[in-house]
């Protein structure tokens, strides 16, 4: 439990070795141990967690596991956007050993030369969807968010999967999960990857009107619960499903602003996605990774071993959703009703 303690808190896995005078083999091998009874504790609570009613509102977005290392791993994770409870992570990484030197992810899907993405022309939401879309036109594959990367470091050991397939497969495991629902919505950050791959996944359910599925971008500061302007409608020059946009106006400074896209619609009206929960409770939870494991993140050694980090996504998702308290007492699987209170770090490694 103090290995598990001195993680949490910050600590680099060098200073934790020798903080407690142990070998880096022995503190990986105990760091590997926490991770299984961490999945093994995980699965039983996702397991009440998919059973606990008929209707879900989910949240989707992504990020690169290691932003500094270039090495074309990709973090997809979706929440439950009520309880923030983290429902499923998935990497672009397959762990088996590569012999063949076979990475997956060839030539085709990089870029011969690096250019940056057309900055918006404002700070308005409207102008930075506009030059994200543009983005998304300039890719050679529209659901590569790798296209602007001219070389890869390639995990030494391991081997990448295109993202849409591992969105795809993220995707397929969440519908296989959550079964025959009445009503699942899905918010996403926009990224044609996402939306591509949970229109694929989640035919059965579309099919069935029990879906719906839109992009959503707010302003930092959008209040939930706080009733927008009534939405009105744009779209883009070359794009095929429009937008709607809806304010929310203060008595002094500028409006905060919230963007819809409906690429499904089947029980939501326009007026009832603008209620919807906000994305922030992913993005903060992929963020606060990247800050409290920043060490080995970071670390220069690992950007072509990224499997070392496995572990301790194992690690921090069993944290976030069963002792981490948003607020006094509640925790994602406490809001979620599957937990009665939140555990200690001693209950989530028992």
């Amino acid at each position: 439990m103090t290995i598990l303690a001195l993680l949490l808190t910050g600590f680099s896995l060098k200073e934790i070795a020798a903080k407690l005078k142990i070998q880096a083999k022995t503190l990986n091998d105990h760091i590997k141990s926490m991770a299984t009874i961490c999945r093994q504790k995980s699965s039983v609570f996702d397991h009440h967690w998919h059973n606990k009613g008929q209707h879900f509102h989910l949240g989707s977005d992504w990020n690169f596991l290691q932003p500094k290392s270039h090495n074309g791993v990709l973090w997809v994770c979706t929440a439950d956007l009520d309880s923030h409870y983290i429902a499923l992570q998935s990497l672009n990484l397959n762990e088996q050993e590569n012999i063949t030197g076979h990475r997956f992810i060839g030539s085709d899907f990089l870029a011969s030369i690096n250019t940056a993405p057309p900055p918006p022309k404002s700070s308005t939401l409207r102008d930075i969807l506009e030059s994200m879309s543009t983005g998304h036109q300039e890719r050679s594959h529209r659901n590569n968010p790798l296209h602007n990367q001219t070389q890869l470091n390639y995990p030494a050991k391991s081997s990448l999967v295109s993202p849409i397939y591992c969105t795809a497969a993220h995707y397929l495991r969440l519908n296989h999960s959550l079964g025959n629902k009445e009503q699942v919505v899905i918010s996403m950050s926009f990224e044609p990857m996402l939306a591509d791959a949970a229109m694929l996944s989640f035919n059965a359910m579309r099919q069935k009107q029990s879906l719906d599925l839109l992009y959503q971008l707010d302003d930092e500061k959008w209040t939930e619960g706080k009733t927008g302007s009534k939405p009105q409608t744009f779209k883009f020059k070359d794009s095929e499903v429009p937008w709607s946009l809806s304010e929310q106006w203060h008595l002094r400074g500028k409006a905060d602003q919230r963007a819809i896209c409906q690429l499904v619609e089947s029980n939501l009206t326009q007026k009832q996605a603008h209620q919807l929960p906000k994305l922030s409770p992913v993005t903060h939870y992929m963020d606060r990774f990247h800050a409290m494991f920043k060490s080995s993140v970071n670390e220069p050694r690992r950007k072509r071993r990224p499997e070392g980090l496995l572990p301790l996504l194992d690690i921090y998702r069993a944290w976030n959703n069963l002792c981490h308290q948003e607020k006094p007492g509640e925790t994602p699987a406490v809001n979620a009703g599957i937990s009665e209170k939140p555990l200690s770090l001693d209950q989530l490694l028992q």
